[in-house]
């Protein structure tokens, strides 16, 4: 930079500005040209000269944005200088000038809050309350920086705002909720007026406005729930060695800090983790325990143990419930002695294979064998040996015949049932189905095979009152799956229909 205007600009002269850009009117951008530089704007901030700053600024916007070669912008040192009119004339240049980002990526509200300049966190944070949660390569929140550098009112500052700006953002979005369910009003009152839609169409409206109604009430109901969750992200959110706010004052032996830390709770309805483990292993207390014992000592951990503070060795970790099940509830055998429980879903589906296996191996090879080859006495007298015919089952000529094919029958089909409402849920379920169906065509045509004539009405008999048994159930969940089914097609393509309706007359509002 030229060193006529960095004279100029540390000595706050505006005539010596304007006779350099008379004598050079590219001065100003020769300097903007380099990426890294100290700008008039930044000696004019550092000079204390806000006068020259303002002037320069509006010659030379880009230069607001513009970082040093110690990483700092001008708003960098405006904040750290305090100087609080030159902070309101920077953010009438550009308001998200507060989110810029610097050395270690740290933004105006960090750099204020390290040297607990309160004005200039109010300004910042009025332009743009979300720099609050912005966080540098460290993963330090102002609020992290503020107790580094103990700055107790910079810090009960910003625990004021971190509750304020939660209230500023959920009362917009209620307020655009609200916004929204009024135009809906409106808009069906039109929509009856000029009788744009049939009745149908327009009680589809009146219903989507019912369930925007009933937002804005969901909305308001975990309103201080969402406030809640989200300060405790900030004041629970730990650095890059694991240290959250309450083991920085801790730590530091910070008694006003931790008193304003829990202070804040009956206020704002915020819970800090009192026992949150840094990289360390070590809670709060750990950390108090570990330290020289003081006068003060013993009032900070009066404090921690009064809201539940305990050592890393105290502390009983709670293994995760398991998964819910996608197909059917989980039920359990607790057995003593036994580690881990018995899934019985599971255990249930392989028994019902196997008896299945079991079913269609005995079905198609029955004891005693099939004959053969054919035989047929040679004269009527013969009583010895019976008629047969080779494939057929030897058994088929006893009684106890029709029992073993009824029994084998019965579970096969009782199997085959148990698995396919295991398999419920399945997105192979259809797939499943269609196997067992084939199986079961299958398997009798076997018994057919090897069942003799005179035997298979028998076997007809069998199946059909088998078949009887579990058809009617299968074919009620059937009925049951396809009518819930349809309805939520019917209803899904209802709400798209009222939805693509309600934004075209939203875009085309004029016409109405």
């Amino acid at each position: 930079m030229d060193h006529r205007l960095f004279d100029a600009a540390q000595a706050g002269d505006i005539e010596a500005l304007y006779n350099l850009i008379q004598q050079d009117p590219f001065i100003l951008s020769k300097v903007d040209q380099v990426p890294f530089l100290e700008t008039p704007l930044h000696v004019a901030i550092s000079a204390n000269q806000t006068r020259f700053a303002k002037e320069i600024a509006s010659l030379q916007p880009s230069f607001a944005k513009k970082l040093n070669q110690y990483g700092n912008s001008p708003l960098h040192l405006a904040s750290m200088a305090g100087d609080v009119e030159m902070v309101k004339e920077l953010q009438t240049i550009d308001q998200n000038l507060c989110l810029l980002k610097g050395r270690e990526k740290r933004t105006p509200l960090h750099c204020a809050a390290m040297v607990g300049k309160t004005d200039v966190i109010n300004l910042l944070l009025n332009g743009c309350h979300k720099c609050i949660l912005e966080l540098t390569t460290r993963k330090e929140t102002a609020l992290h920086l503020a107790v580094k550098n103990n700055q107790l009112e910079a810090f009960k500052l910003l625990l004021e705002w971190l509750k304020k700006c939660y209230e500023i953002e959920i009362g917009a979005s209620a307020f655009t909720f609200a916004v929204e369910s009024v135009k809906l009003v409106s808009l069906g009152g039109r929509v009856k007026t000029n009788k744009l839609f049939n009745k149908d169409e327009f009680e589809g409206v009146m219903y989507s406005h019912a369930f925007d109604k009933r937002e804005v009430e969901g909305y308001a109901r975990i309103k201080d729930g969402l406030q809640k969750i989200k300060r405790e992200e900030v004041l629970n959110w730990k650095d890059d060695e694991g240290n959250t706010l309450l083991h920085l004052a801790t730590k530091n032996k910070q008694l006003e800090i931790i008193k304003a830390l829990f202070g804040s709770i009956p206020a704002s309805g915020t819970k800090v983790e009192v026992n949150a483990i840094n990289g360390n292993n070590l809670t709060a207390l750990d950390i108090l325990l570990d330290l020289p014992r003081e006068k003060e000592d013993q009032e900070i951990e009066n404090i921690l143990r009064g809201v539940g503070a305990v050592t890393a060795n105290q502390i009983i970790i709670v293994p995760p419930p398991p998964p819910a099940a996608t197909t059917m509830s989980n039920k359990t055998f607790e057995i003593i002695g036994r580690p881990s429980p018995i899934d019985t879903s599971k255990g249930l589906l392989i028994g019902a294979i196997l008896i299945a296996m079991a079913c269609f191996l005995t079905g198609l090879y029955p004891p005693g064998g099939v004959w053969l080859e054919d035989y047929k006495p040679a004269g009527y007298n013969n009583t010895t040996t019976t008629e047969h015919k080779a494939g057929t089952a030897i058994m088929a000529k006893s009684f106890i015949s029709v029992l073993f094919m009824f029994a084998n029958i019965y579970c096969f089909f009782a199997s085959l049932f148990t698995i396919s409402l295991l398999a419920k849920g399945s997105p192979l379920r259809g797939l499943l189905l269609f196997a067992l169906a084939a199986l079961s065509v299958a398997y009798l045509l076997g018994l057919a095979v090897i069942t003799p004539d005179e035997k298979f009405p028998s076997l007809l008999i069998f199946f059909l009152t088998v078949l009887a048994t579990f058809t009617f159930p299968l074919v009620l969940e059937a009925r049951a799956h396809c009518r819930n089914k349809r309805k939520g097609s019917q209803a899904t393509g209802d709400e798209d229909r009222v939805k693509a309706r309600l934004e075209q007359i939203i875009h085309h509002g004029a016409k109405i």
